[in-house]
């Protein structure tokens, strides 16, 4: 099932708020005035953030493997995801590494000059769709190569990515089923290939399917089967929610010149203002928890095994956690936003995310600091994550004179 299939179970005003362009107050709304959603088919909607915390403190609460294994067209668990307990924490001790803030803090120079990279391709012509030129394509190919895959590759799984969590509305019901099914089958035999030929090599390259392949896990190396269903995890979530942080952004940016003057006049404010556009839009509009047992919450008893959907965005716009939500302060501290969830499921890419978002911004409005939005853009795109899948911009092509400057600001791995 895609994600997008569970908007069938939310009521409209949740609908409405999802497919927004401009979903803040109504999102507020929600956790001011309605604590816990029921939904049509007898799960819940939990919008405030205080109630998802204490949520997370309890015992028993699991992941959505409880309830609903796996997305889209996988064909097993999605790994650690849909996990829980002492098998969770196992598969996190391996995978959390790959991802920690300092390995990501050292790629960072590099995915600088990536971005300057795919902006060269589309700077002299004043204008360009930036979810497809710029927005999916420079995450794309930095995960491509953190994965160890080959970055030529990169618009077929972009293909398998958006089958699994998007379906195209000129598609019937079963066209879509039939196309998801048919990319999924494609990818399987895809990575099963990729593996066999790195599993032939002398020594493990280094790269994260390479570590895969030979890590152990209490003096047993991974499984084929455990690494194919990692794999398909990391692909859905790497290949498209940096990508949608940065369409959002740069969309909630296009008629903020001020808040573009002040991250261009002072570059330390980079990581603090990085840290409030992902509060500001929470891309990932809900994931599942539920309980093996009855549950209080939000003064509602809620019965043993109930999906229980986590509404992030509206818990990041709770005005009884943070002071005038609905304004971006781009120097907001603190900022206990849980746009990346909360406790043991807590997202495995943030830092990734987190450096991509930051230096991906910067790169483009160093370049094209006056851009403006020739199209409204269309957030009908299915709820997880919630962007747009266009960014029509346009620009005074005699602007972009700054990238010499700007790849050398980053030569060393870091923000000035």
């Amino acid at each position: 099932m895609a994600y997008e299939a569970h908007m069938e179970v939310h009521p409209a005003v949740l609908v409405g708020a999802i497919n927004s362009g401009a979903p803040h107050e109504r999102f507020q709304q929600l956790a001011a005035t309605c604590p816990v959603i029921h939904n049509v088919d007898g799960s819940v909607t939990l919008t405030r953030l205080a109630d998802m915390q204490e949520l997370h403190r309890m015992r028993g609460i699991c992941a959505q493997g409880l309830v609903a294994a796996g997305v889209g067209a996988s064909h097993g668990r999605l790994i650690p995801l849909d996990l829980d307990g002492p098998e969770h924490t196992r598969y996190r001790k391996v995978l959390d590494p790959l991802f920690s803030p300092k390995r990501m803090l050292a790629r960072e120079a590099e995915f600088f000059a990536l971005s300057n990279e795919v902006i060269d391709r589309f700077i002299d012509d004043g204008e360009a769709e930036l979810y497809a030129a710029y927005c999916k394509y420079a995450p794309g190919i930095m995960f491509l190569r953190l994965m160890g895959l080959p970055e030529t590759d990169v618009e077929e799984l972009l293909v398998f990515n958006d089958a699994q969590l998007r379906t195209d509305p000129a598609l019937s019901a079963a066209e879509a089923t039939d196309h998801r099914n048919s990319v999924t089958a494609r990818f399987y035999e895809y990575l099963n290939a990729v593996l066999d030929e790195k599993a032939r090599l002398a020594a493990p390259p280094d790269d994260v399917l390479g570590h895969l392949l030979h890590v152990e896990i209490e003096g047993a190396r991974l499984t084929r089967s455990d690494i194919v269903d990692i794999t398909f995890l990391l692909m859905i979530a790497g290949l498209d929610t940096v990508a949608s942080n940065l369409a959002n952004a740069l969309v909630r940016l296009a008629d903020r010149p001020d808040l573009r003057r002040q991250l261009m006049d002072d570059p330390t404010i980079w990581t603090s203002a990085a840290e409030e556009l992902i509060r500001f839009e929470s891309v990932v509009s809900f994931s599942k928890r539920a309980s093996r047992d009855a549950i209080e919450i939000a003064g509602e008893v809620i019965p043993a095994m109930t999906t229980m959907y986590m509404l992030w965005p509206a818990s990041n716009l709770d005005e009884s956690t943070f002071h005038e939500p609905l304004e971006i302060d781009l120097l907001r501290s603190p900022n206990p936003h849980i746009a990346f969830g909360l406790g043991k499921h807590r997202c495995l890419g943030s830092h990734l995310a987190r450096m991509e978002l930051r230096s991906g911004l910067r790169a483009l409005l160093e370049r094209i600091p006056d851009y403006r939005l020739t199209e409204d853009p269309d957030f009908r795109t299915g709820g997880n994550p919630r962007s747009p899948k266009m960014v029509s911009i346009a620009w005074d092509t005699a602007t972009d004179n700054n990238r010499d400057r700007t790849v050398a600001s980053l030569s060393k791995g870091h923000l000035e």
